[in-house]
């Protein structure tokens, strides 16, 4: 699921020019709150 989300992110960002270049990814859970690093976005992004 979470590559899903960052795709879709990363695919709506293209599309529109005012969003910027980059983005923020949290994953919530039992072991609490924690953010991808930009090597774990780019890992999902190129897979």
């Amino acid at each position: 699921m979470l590559s899903v989300v960052v795709k879709a992110v990363d695919s709506a960002m293209k599309r529109d020019v005012a969003s910027g270049d980059s983005f923020d990814v949290a994953v919530i859970n039992e072991k609490g709150f924690r953010e991808l690093s930009i090597e774990e976005k780019k890992q999902i992004l190129n897979s």
